[in-house]
């Protein structure tokens, strides 16, 4: 197939990556899989939304995530707590199928929950930290390391003086109800 036009609660799946959206467009020429109207997808532990997404594809793997608008990943620590980046625009990058790094373009703001190195791992500390551009390392599908390009704001705080009114950004929302469980479930009806 040269091209793809899916329409109406398009949705896709794979073990490791799912996705719905209102319209997508695959189109071989530009190895581009365009996403429209409250773009979803997730990826491990990840959600990932924004206002609209383009997915470089290249020799069967993903190499590139563009996702412009609003752009929001959630990324479960455990049921309760979520690390969380927020920016107008980012760029993830892949290697082997995977999140290997994202570049946050404009108004970054991170929620990120500090865990103890040692095994079992226990949260210490919540960090709130808002610069306009951040690179996020990635590793095994976790937050490994945040660099803060231009003059952060912000602070850690230990766990038992955080506000937990502080522990979600404006816009954060679970769509775990959306999301394709199976290969099946993508011919859904809602």
């Amino acid at each position: 197939l040269n091209e793809i036009f899916a329409y109406k609660n398009a949705r896709f799946y794979k073990p490791d990556f799912q996705g719905v959206c209102d319209s997508l467009v695959y189109i071989q020429k530009d190895s581009l899989i365009r996403m429209y109207t409250d773009p979803i997808l997730w990826s491990e532990t990840n959600q990932i939304t924004g206002d609209y997404m383009e997915i470089l594809i290249y020799d069967d793997e993903i190499q590139q995530l563009n996702i412009d608008k609003n752009a929001f990943i959630i990324s479960e620590v455990d049921s309760v707590h979520f690390n969380q980046i927020k920016g107008r625009n980012m760029v993830a990058l892949f290697k082997n199928n995977e999140m290997d790094r994202i570049f946050v373009n404009g108004n970054g703001q991170t929620i990120y929950f500090a865990e103890e190195e040692k095994e079992p791992k226990s949260i210490i500390g919540i960090n709130n930290l808002d610069c306009s551009n951040i690179v996020v390392t990635i590793e095994e599908s976790k937050i490994k390391n945040m660099t803060f390009l231009d003059q952060p704001k912000g602070a850690m705080t230990p766990m038992d003086k955080a506000d937990p009114t502080k522990m979600k950004l404006p816009g954060f929302k679970i769509n775990n109800d959306a999301k394709p469980k199976s290969k099946e479930d993508i011919y859904r009806i809602n």
